[in-house]
């Protein structure tokens, strides 16, 4: 007879084989596996790529990107975002050559704009060293809008294997050629030609699996079905794009003014700060919004106190989660940044410390966030991402104003950041208690008997 530890294992072994293989938890770690192992190989990667560029050149790579980022959420007017909605496949795939046309022409548009004024952008933001390269951001434009939009169709096709070989490759080839071109000693256009290769190649991947598989449907598209669907469809444009550039400007603002008040160098440090520990907590926190999401929809309309007992719940459970690995960057650091990176990104190391506290904020609070978009509250998440901008945005430059150093900036931008989460959680808590007390009240009322 087996001990009963031994039984109780093997009971826990077999109930975690039997979630592993069912068929929607194998196709989600399909997906986040290939993201996960594309964000390894960069972050593995960056002591490497730090000791080919200096913080300068990894500081108009981050002008480049912001920049990217900003025009990025109407690459292809939101349309794209629609693709997987229709349940007819017709109408899916003209909204997929609609959004692929609307990314060519916004290509094309950016490149004209680039050429007109391009050099005079890059020298107000006194980022002189991007001049000569700008004929790259268009590609990288359509890149990223091509890549978007095919996602989506193979989203819609639940070709997650698809994805993740597109996510990991991406990450590959970015590396090999920003790497490649650093031992030659090209300097800074090794960096943005790894964007540009990363974005086009994954794009055209995909594009490969859609020529491939739904060549004829693609073939009943036309003129007149395009119009329609744009109008049909019209929302898109009209209503997502303005909100999404909203909630992008408030992410993509600050290396453009770091670069603009103290320098190219200093906007290298955060995006390095960013790359190293901000992105791998967002795919985090990304999880554990997904998983709140899954497990607190139910609650909504029949458990709403169970859905606030969970709210606080994860609250909780995140920040203790959260808190060792805080106190750790808020010690050490500078001292880690200067071994793993080198001598001359030892301040990107000073700049995660004061912003430790920021990140814990974030991953605590972020993903119980979409406590507004499950209780349909998008105008309060709209107002809040204007209200972030304002504040982000006004601290920078009164600290600009008062001549304080890049590093106080810095606190000032994390002291901003932080005050953004806060009253980001204390929306959504806010909202979660009018929903219980609403849910509360009707339900006493239906159970009220009418009077005699």
């Amino acid at each position: 007879m087996l001990p009963i530890n031994i039984i109780g294992y093997r009971r826990i072994q077999n109930r975690v084989k039997s979630l592993i293989k069912g068929p929607l938890i194998r196709k989600v770690l399909v997906l986040v596996s290939g993201t996960v192992l594309a964000q390894g190989i960069q972050i593995l990667a960056s002591p490497l790529l730090t000791r080919l560029y200096n913080p300068t050149e990894f500081g108009y790579l981050s002008v480049y990107i912001s920049i990217l980022g900003m025009v990025s959420v109407v690459a292809s007017l939101r349309y794209d975002t629609a693709i997987t909605l229709p349940k007819d496949d017709k109408l899916a795939a003209n909204l997929l050559v609609l959004s692929l046309i609307i990314a060519a022409m916004m290509s094309f548009l950016m490149g004209a704009g680039w050429y007109a004024v391009g050099d005079k952008l890059v020298g107000y933001l006194h980022a002189e060293g991007l001049k000569g390269y700008l004929w790259l951001m268009p590609l990288s434009l359509f890149g990223l809008g091509l890549y978007q939009t095919l996602s989506f169709w193979a989203l819609r096709r639940k070709d997650y294997k698809a994805l993740a070989r597109t996510r990991i490759s991406q990450s590959v080839g970015q590396l090999a050629i920003q790497t490649g071109v650093g031992f030659l000693q090209y300097g800074q256009i090794g960096l943005l030609l790894g964007d540009v290769f990363s974005r086009m190649g994954g794009g055209g991947g995909l594009a490969v699996q859609l020529w491939k598989k739904d060549l004829q449907l693609l073939k009943t598209v036309t003129w007149k079905k395009l119009a329609q669907t744009a109008y049909e469809y019209r929302g898109f444009p009209l209503i997502a794009s303005s909100s999404a550039f909203i909630n992008s400007a408030g992410l993509q603002i600050v290396p453009l003014m770091m670069v603009l008040m103290y320098g190219p160098e200093v906007s290298g440090w955060l995006l390095l700060s960013q790359r190293v520990i901000g992105a791998p907590m967002d795919l985090v926190g990304q999880s554990v919004g997904q998983v709140y999401i899954g497990e607190g929809s139910p609650y909504i309309l029949e458990k709403p106190r169970s859905l606030m007992e969970l709210f606080y719940s994860m609250a909780k459970k995140l920040f203790a989660w959260g808190v060792i690995p805080t106190a750790v960057l808020a010690v050490s650091a500078p001292w880690l940044f200067h071994f793993v990176f080198g001598g001359d990104w030892r301040e990107a190391g000073t700049y995660v410390q004061v912003l430790a506290v920021t990140y814990l904020l974030k991953l605590v609070i972020v993903p119980l966030a979409n406590t507004l978009t499950m209780l349909e509250k998008l105008k309060w998440q709209w107002f809040w991402d204007i209200g972030r901008f304002i504040l982000v945005v006004s601290g920078l430059e009164l600290a600009y104003q008062l001549r304080f150093s890049a590093l106080q900036a810095v606190v000032v931008y994390s002291a901003c950041l932080s005050i953004g989460y806060v009253s980001l959680f204390v929306l959504s808590a806010a909202a979660l208690k009018r929903h219980v007390s609403r849910s509360e009240n009707e339900l006493s009322k239906a159970l009220m008997p009418d009077p005699e």
